[in-house]
């Protein structure tokens, strides 16, 4: 086997050597810079992360988001990012703070200082608004109503109760089917 020397070598040693430059060129350590400003959650003791974890979990579900997809997409992170965080396993700046400020009475520096002891600030219940037509914004709207609308308002849902019983339909009002021939009780 023959070696190949001279220009045509010294050129393609340059076209595959990898590239090492800094993303500044005055910075001649760019990760103790960034990793002095924003640690991440390795560097902290698995007990630590495994109690932030316990507390940012806690605290989602304290403000009625019991399931991690519809608060990923209020947090803007990623579900495999949070399942990371409240698991315990490490992950980067970004996604603790994302989650902080998702939450309620958090600042970005909160998930910093419980992984460095603190305690975890109180629960403030966030006010989300219902979603229109289900039965906690009829209630919230049949609030605002004088008596004889309400009266009237629930007289007609309890007309279209009957009515879907009827034809055997259940729609998102939250009525079950209890007896099996409903058209035989009284009203």
């Amino acid at each position: 086997m023959r070696t190949v020397s001279g220009i045509h070598t010294k050129k393609r040693r340059l076209r595959y050597r990898p590239r090492k430059l800094a993303p500044c060129p005055g910075v001649r350590n760019h990760a103790e810079v960034v990793t002095g400003q924003r640690p991440h959650t390795r560097d902290y003791p698995d007990a630590a992360r495994t109690r932030l974890g316990v507390i940012i979990t806690r605290t989602r579900q304290a403000i009625g988001y019991k399931g991690r997809p519809e608060f990923t997409s209020i947090a803007g992170v990623g579900l495999t990012s949070l399942v990371k965080l409240e698991t315990g396993k490490p992950v980067g700046p970004d996604v603790y703070e994302a989650v902080a400020r998702a939450l309620p009475g958090w600042t970005e520096d909160t998930p910093l200082l419980i992984l460095e002891g603190a305690d975890a600030p109180p629960v403030m219940k966030a006010r989300r608004e219902p979603e229109v037509g289900s039965m906690e914004w009829i209630a919230a709207q049949a609030a605002r109503l004088p008596e004889e609308a309400f009266l009237a308002l629930m007289i007609r849902m309890a007309e279209l109760r009957r009515q879907e019983r009827t034809e055997g339909r259940l729609s998102d009002l939250g009525v079950r089917r209890t007896d099996p021939n409903p058209s035989e009780t009284a009203s």
